[in-house]
């Protein structure tokens, strides 16, 4: 008869979380044309910025910021930032709306990132969540907005949860993006 001594078999550890979403405000769909015209604003949440197709620029502060189709910004807390179509053409973008406290999302303060397939995927994970979780609700300039104040209550089970999770692993596959490449474009950098 073999003996395992359990307490060494299984170690009393907790598993570490980089980062941590603690709630989600919306996610938005929207074609941006050139005849669109933006209001600056500013809030204390993260938005991320990603531009499907099409071509944006962002302004962030003071600065303009050039986007291509697979390329993503960040909005940290407190900046004033607005979007508009670039060149004459139509962008199509994805923006999400959430807070967090982790430390480690400083990481994202001044990023734009062209992302790879994988982070692009987990966009569209974000987006088939959301479509399950909440409710459509067409309000600003041919844009479709799922708002956390309309949640539907036909969703299938653990469909929130999914969402904030596939939010998380989509932050977490950026920042290992961000540390797997050698230069990474900011907008404090010229471009």
């Amino acid at each position: 008869m073999i003996r395992v001594n359990s307490r060494n078999m299984y170690l009393d550890k907790s598993l570490k979380n980089t980062l941590r979403v603690k709630d989600i405000l919306n996610f938005m769909t929207m074609h941006i044309d050139p005849a669109f015209v933006d209001v600056i604003e500013m809030h204390d949440f993260w938005e991320i910025v990603y531009i499907e197709s099409g071509e944006a620029i962002a302004i962030a502060d003071d600065k303009e910021v050039h986007l291509l189709p697979g390329d993503v910004i960040f909005h940290k807390p407190g900046e004033a930032h607005a979007i508009k179509a670039a060149n004459g053409t139509t962008a199509k973008a994805f923006f999400i709306c959430f807070h967090t406290t982790n430390k480690s999302a400083k990481i994202f303060e001044s990023l734009k990132i062209a992302l790879e397939n994988e982070q692009k995927q987990l966009i569209y994970r974000l987006y088939d969540e959301a479509r399950k979780i909440y409710l459509n609700r067409k309000k600003y300039y041919r844009s479709v907005i799922f708002s956390s104040s309309a949640l539907s209550p036909d969703a299938p089970t653990g469909a929130q949860q999914l969402f904030k999770n596939h939010l998380e692993e989509f932050l977490i596959s950026v920042i290992q993006l961000i540390e797997k490449r050698s230069e990474v474009i900011t907008y404090e950098t010229k471009e």
